[in-house]
C-alpha cells in the first residue's frame, strides 16, 4: 500500500522498512484551484482575500486532532474511488491521531491548511526513505475539506511540500502515486508533476489498481524517461 521503499534516518535504518499503513494511500481529493500560474503573496505562504485569510504552515502537535478528523473524510472518499484499495476497517479520529503521531516519529511531516480560522486541509509528506538508487520522499496525501475547495489551498500545499524539501541538504527526489484516471491524478498533472514510471498496487483484498508514479523536477524522472515515456501513459497504455 506504501510507497516500498527502505526507511533512512531517524526510526529507521538503511535496511528497514516501515510497512504498516496507516492512512489510505495519497488521495489527492482536492478540486484543482486557480491556474497553475496563478501567484501567491511573496511569502509563497499566504493568501490574503478581501474578506477572510489563507495561509499553509508545517502543523504542530496542536493540529494533530483536527488532521485526524479530516482523515476520516479523506479516507471514505479515497474508499469510493478506488475500492480496492480501501482498509479492512475503517478507523476513527482518535485512531488515526495515535497513527499520524507514530508517522511523524519515524520523520513524516504534515503540512496544513487554514482557511476563515478553520483547519481546511493537510498534506502527509513521508520521512526519508532509500529506493531506486537514492533518497526519495513521497507525498501520500493532500486533502481539502469540500467546503474549502477551488481556492487554490491544494496548490499551495504542494508548492510548501517543494520548497521544504528543496531546502533540505542533498534534497531528496519528491515523488507521489495516483490510480488511473482518478482525481489525483489529474490534480499531480495539474500541479506540474512529470511522469515517472506506472506502478501497481495491491490492495488488502488481493485486487491490483494500476496507478501511477510521478515526480518533480528533472533530476527524478530523466532516469526514467528513456523506458516509460509519456505519451504510452497518456493514451492509457497501461491502464
Amino acid at each position: 500500500m506504501r510507497w516500498q521503499g527502505r526507511r533512512a534516518g531517524p526510526g529507521g535504518g538503511a535496511n528497514s522498512a516501515k510497512t504498516s499503513t496507516h492512512i489510505l494511500p495519497l488521495s489527492l481529493v482536492a478540486a484543482a484551484g486557480p491556474p497553475a500560474g496563478a501567484a501567491t503573496t511573496p511569502s509563497h505562504l499566504t493568501e490574503m482575500g478581501p474578506a477572510s485569510p489563507s495561509a499553509v504552515r508545517r502543523a504542530t502537535l496542536a493540529d494533530i486532532a483536527a488532521v485526524a478528523r479530516l482523515s476520516v473524510a479523506a479516507n471514505r472518499e479515497a474508499d469510493a474511488e478506488v475500492p480496492a484499495l480501501q482498509g479492512d476497517t475503517e478507523l476513527s479520529a482518535p485512531e488515526i491521531a495515535l497513527r499520524l503521531l507514530d508517522d511523524l516519529d519515524d520523520g513524516d511531516v504534515l503540512y496544513v491548511a487554514e482557511r476563515d480560522r478553520c483547519l481546511a486541509g493537510f498534506a502527509h509528506v513521508s520521512g526519508l526513505m532509500v529506493s531506486d538508487g537514492g533518497h526519495l520522499v513521497e507525498v501520500r496525501r493532500v486533502y481539502v475539506a469540500r467546503g474549502f475547495r477551488r481556492r487554490g489551498l491544494a496548490r499551495q500545499l504542494v508548492r510548501l511540500v517543494q520548497r521544504d524539501v528543496s531546502r533540505r541538504p542533498n534534497p531528496p527526489a519528491l515523488r507521489a502515486w495516483a490510480a488511473v484516471g482518478t482525481v489525483a491524478e489529474r490534480f499531480l498533472e495539474s500541479v506540474g508533476a512529470n511522469v515517472v514510471r506506472p506502478r501497481w498496487k495491491v490492495g488488502s483484498g488481493g485486487v491490483a489498481v494500476r496507478g501511477v508514479v510521478y515526480g518533480w523536477g528533472s533530476r527524478q524522472v530523466q532516469t526514467e524517461r528513456a523506458s516509460h515515456r509519456m505519451p504510452s501513459l497518456r493514451n492509457r497504455a497501461f491502464a
